[in-house]
C-alpha cells in the first residue's frame, strides 16, 4: 500500500527546510603553502579568489553559505547556473594565476542559517577534492543537462556509488 503524499512533520510543529539545489564547493590550491612562502601574496591571491566568488554569485544566483577557511560552500537553484559560474570562476582566476577546485553535485539538502546539511553537501565535498585545478568537477547530476555543453574548462563527472573519476575534458588525471 502507498503511503500518504501528506508531508511528514520533523518536529513539534515545525518542518525542516529541504531544497533541491546545486551544492558547490571552492578550494584555493596551495593557499597554506603560499601563505608560509609569501603571506602578502598569499593575501593578495585570496582576496582576488574571495572577490571573483562574490561577483560570479551574484551574477549567476549563487549564495555563499559557509565560508571554511580559504574554501568555500554555496548553492544554486539551477545546475546550469552553477556550472557558469564556477566557469566564469575559473576564466577569471586563471587569467591572475590563483589555482583553484571547483566541485558540483545537485541533490537534496537542508537549508539551516549558515550551513547546508545532507549527502549533496557531503558529495560535493568529495568531487571538490578530486578537481584538477582550474577544473570544474560534476557529479552524475551535475553534468546531465550539461554532458553535450563545451564550457571552456576542465570538467568531469563522478559516479555516486563510488566516486570514480569517469570523464575529463582535457584529458587530465583526476
Amino acid at each position: 500500500m502507498m503511503e500518504s503524499a501528506k508531508p511528514k512533520k520533523e518536529g513539534v510543529g515545525e518542518r525542516l527546510d529541504r531544497r533541491l539545489v546545486a551544492v558547490m564547493f571552492t578550494d584555493m590550491v596551495g593557499y597554506t603553502a603560499l601563505m608560509q612562502a609569501d603571506e602578502r601574496i598569499g593575501i593578495d591571491r585570496r582576496d582576488r579568489y574571495w572577490a571573483a566568488l562574490e561577483r560570479h554569485h551574484e551574477v549567476f544566483g549563487g549564495t555563499i553559505v559557509q565560508r571554511l577557511g580559504d574554501g568555500r560552500m554555496s548553492m544554486f537553484a539551477s545546475s546550469l547556473d552553477a556550472v557558469l559560474a564556477g566557469v566564469a570562476i575559473q576564466g577569471e582566476l586563471a587569467a591572475q594565476e590563483v589555482p583553484v577546485r571547483i566541485g558540483i553535485h545537485v541533490g537534496e539538502v537542508i537549508v539551516e542559517p549558515e550551513q547546508l546539511t545532507g549527502d549533496a553537501v557531503n558529495i560535493a565535498a568529495r568531487i571538490e577534492s578530486f578537481a584538477v585545478p582550474g577544473g570544474v568537477m560534476l557529479s552524475d547530476t551535475g553534468s546531465g543537462a550539461h554532458s553535450r555543453q563545451s564550457y571552456g574548462c576542465s570538467t568531469g563527472s563522478f559516479s555516486r556509488s563510488d566516486c570514480e573519476c569517469r570523464t575529463t575534458a582535457n584529458g587530465w588525471p583526476c
